[in-house]
């Protein structure tokens, strides 16, 4: 799981310059079946979005908002290729007790996450580990108890507006899977489905952060919930970050 060097030339070539895409514009992530993340070698396929470099500063969110706990239960719901949770987990365990759950709908990007968690873990041996991958329709396959116990839960959700999907480079809109792409009308078919059942699972003192689209720029507000916004490295809206401001409640205003 070390990038070779040839490799990561041609993926930040790939990157800055539309001259080197092929003329198919098939992501190079996709012909070399390898992405970086967090500068870690992922594998990844046509099953699985390519992970961005944006989505990489949910990682820095997280280990900024919980440097005080030392016990952490997370959940990355919508995993794909696993990129998000493996990486929490791995930072996190420097430091931490950690136990995570990386869930998705996909049977094939489930296929691709296994891969990923059994391969990064062996790259830096972590012979034994506390890292869940399971098959769930957002939260409806989570365990009953972890309910209220979870310190962490994220999730890069699809929220793609319906309507713009068309507009997308051809190399996004032709090659990664719809299914992770479709938010629905607004983009936030099932980013409300998830709000309403999260509470459910988070802590009195936990954190949810949601990437999203940049034009999802006033937040779904959570009763008790407070909402952050915070911009991504290229100055987009990104992120919303919830924290609980007084006793959880299952109330939600759309």
């Amino acid at each position: 799981y070390e990038m070779p060097k040839w490799l990561e030339f041609r993926r930040v070539l790939f990157r800055s310059d539309p001259f080197f895409v092929t003329q198919a514009d098939i992501p190079v992530e996709y012909l070399t079946g390898h992405a970086i993340f967090f500068n870690r070698y992922f594998k990844v396929n046509k099953n699985v979005l390519i992970p961005r470099i944006e989505t990489e500063e949910i990682v820095s969110i997280v280990i900024k908002n919980i440097k005080k706990k030392k016990n952490i239960k997370f959940a990355d719901v919508g995993t794909g290729s696993g990129a998000i949770g493996i990486t929490l987990f791995l930072e996190l365990s420097k430091t931490k007790k950690v136990t995570g759950y990386l869930s998705d709908i996909s049977d094939k990007a489930l296929k691709v996450a296994q891969e990923n968690v059994n391969g990064l873990l062996k790259t830096e041996k972590r012979k034994d580990h506390n890292l869940h991958v399971l098959k769930s329709d957002l939260f409806n396959n989570f365990p009953e108890s972890l309910k209220n116990r979870l310190d962490l839960i994220v999730a890069n959700l699809p929220y793609i507006p319906k309507d713009r999907i068309s507009k997308l480079p051809k190399s996004v809109k032709n090659y990664e899977p719809y299914l992770a792409l479709n938010g629905g009308e607004d983009g936030l078919a099932l980013i409300k489905k998830f709000l309403k059942k999260a509470q459910l699972y988070l802590a009195s003192n936990g954190i949810m952060i949601l990437e999203v689209d940049d034009t999802h720029i006033k937040p779904i507000a959570v009763k008790g919930f407070k909402v952050k916004i915070k911009n991504d490295v290229n100055k987009k809206l990104r992120f919303w970050i919830y924290t609980a401001t007084q006793k959880k409640t299952t109330d939600f205003i759309q």
